[in-house]
Parts: C-alpha cells; structure tokens; sequence
C-alpha cells in the first residue's frame, strides 16, 4: 500500500472537519438577573402630610426590620407587634393597607403627632423607639461606664452607673450638639472628621463634676463595657441652626474604636433645609443581591431604582443634600 496521501483523502478530510466545526453547539446568552427583578416598587401615596411616617415607616420595612429579623420582635408588645403586623403586609402586596393602619396607629397612640399637621421624622423615630421592649432598643444603643475621678484624692473613684446610654439614658437615635460640631469643621467637612469626632465621643468623654466622698472637683469618664450595638442612627439636626453652616458629612464606611465597622445602609433626607418633606434613600437585599432606590410617596410608583451596582453605593449617598437621619448596620 502506498504512502502517498491522495487528494480525495484530504478533501474527505477537509470535509469531515467543517462538518464538526458546523454542528458544535452554539453558546446560550444568560441574562443576569436584576437584584430589583420582581421586587414591588409601589408605595402608599402621601395623604395629610403623613411622608414623616412614611419615611421612618418604610426605612423599616424594607431595610432595618429585614436585617434585625422580625422574629426577634416582642409580640406582647404594642408597638412592636404593630411592626410585625404591617412588615408582613408590605411583603404581600398589601402595602395600602399596611401604610395605613400604621399611619391610624401613630395618631392614636402618638399623641404629640396629629394628622394634617407637619412633624419630625427624628422625633417619630425617637417616640416609636422609645415604647418598644429593651431587646429592641438593645439594637441601637450604646452602653457605658460612667466613672468619677477625683483630683483631691486618686483612691476616691466611683462607678456611677452601668446601664445607661452614653448620650442619654433613654434615646435611641444619637444627635449631636450643634455648636459641638461647628467648633470642629464637622459640617460639610470630609467624612474622615466625623468618623473621629465620633468615635472620641464614645470612648471617653469628659464633664466637670463633683467627688461622691469628699466633694472636691473630679472628671467623668465615659468608657463603651459592652460591644458596640448591631446598629447606630444618628441624626443631624443642623436645620435647627439659624445660620447655614452645612450638614453632617455622614461616611459611607465608619470604623469607631479600632474594630468595629459600621455600613451606612439608608439616609433620610429633606428636600428642603427645614425639613418640609421626607425622603428615603434605602439599600434594600433581595435574594439576588442588594439596589439602592428612592422611595418618595409623592412621585408614582413611590420607589425608584437608583443603582444596582454596589460600587456606586457610596456616592449615590453622599450626594444626598439635608439629611436627617442616617442608619448604620455593624459589619
């Protein structure tokens, strides 16, 4: 038999191999799901200057009540059972009717909040907060040590207490002093400014004081003795300044005391500087990943997508103008 390779081998061949190379299988194009596919983007609409409510209201539904888990709300308890209640009919497409019973709800129970009229959606925070249980104010409040030192005698130290918030005793939303802030190029300054006026808040804060023994001067020390909370609200209340100094620079990123590392996850905002209506610009999670959006119950649908790229996260909130409250969550 004969070595040679004849033409029609090679044509045979040839064909053979265009034949194979024609029936491969052709790559199937797989569209990515959106993170807001399928996710309701409709709000109740405002009614009697309830956006407030709304605001606060819906910065719960859709973002903090997912991440505390609404199993760990207390059902023995009024308010918190009023969360549960209406967080499982938002999430059934029955957010009319949710908006509205918690709209009726903070009329009647709220005294100080009357409808038709226009309030402070960090007041609402601070009452609503206020009347739920201990477990769920344990979320957002930072616990202290607070300590007397006295300069006549060093032996002479007292522990005052050991339960009560390192800025007040009952408030769960933190503000800040304004002329404190002012004195420290806080507003309108970089982030990096906040982040340390912040954190030497809490670690160790200094009043002048009398000694428990002999009465003689002393210093209070302020020092965290439990970890920091899972969440932090701060509000900015800057608006209630005569004088336009700016706004609280709130950062994207926060870490306070060395190790623990804060995310802001929604902003309340103003449209106006004295706070004439409340916006929410909120990262909500969905199973397939998180978006950003504005929820305005003025403008239909109620919520707008902003982003669904993380990385555009950060600046969506930093461009935010009045804000007012902002959320934390601990990473």
């Amino acid at each position: 038999m004969s070595g040679n390779i004849t033409p029609s081998v090679i044509e045979n061949a040839s064909n053979i191999e265009n034949t194979t190379i024609s029936h491969l299988p052709k790559k199937r194009k797989i569209d990515l799901i959106q993170p807001s596919t399928g996710y309701s983007l409709t709000l109740n609409a405002n009614a009697s200057m309830s956006c407030y409510i709304d605001a606060f209201m819906e910065t719960l539904w859709h973002c903090l009540l997912p991440r505390i888990k609404i199993i760990n709300l207390n059902p023995d308890n009024l308010y918190e059972n009023m969360l549960r209640t209406t967080f499982e009919m938002t999430h059934t497409e029955r957010r009319r009717d949710a908006s509205n019973r918690m709209r009726a709800f903070i009329f009647q129970k709220l005294t100080n909040f009357h409808r038709g009229r226009m309030h402070d959606v960090c007041e609402l925070a601070i009452n609503y907060i206020q009347h739920c249980s201990q477990q769920f104010k344990d979320h957002f409040i930072i616990r202290r040590v607070r300590i007397n030192q006295c300069h006549h005698d060093h032996e002479h130290m007292c522990f005052l207490d050991r339960s009560a918030d390192i800025f007040s005793s009952y408030n769960p939303v933190i503000e800040f002093n304004p002329s404190t802030l002012i004195a420290e190029n806080i507003p309108n300054g970089p982030p990096e400014n906040f982040t340390r006026y912040f954190s030497r808040s809490i670690h160790r804060q200094k009043d002048n004081a009398r000694c428990f023994y002999c009465q003689e001067s002393a210093i209070t020390y302020y020092l965290p003795i439990h970890e920091l909370p899972p969440f932090l609200i701060l509000g900015d209340n800057m608006f209630s300044w005569d004088e336009i100094y700016g706004n609280i620079p709130f950062p994207y990123n926060m870490t306070i005391l060395q190790f623990n590392n804060y995310r802001l996850i929604a902003l309340i905002s103003s449209t106006e500087r004295n706070g004439y209506h409340f916006t929410t610009t909120t990262i909500i999670e969905t199973p397939n990943g998180p978006f950003i959006a504005r929820m305005d119950n003025m403008k239909k649908p109620g919520i707008k997508v902003l982003s669904e790229k993380p990385e555009e996260f950060p600046g969506i909130f930093s461009k935010i103008n009045h804000p007012v409250l902002a959320f934390y969550e601990k990473c």
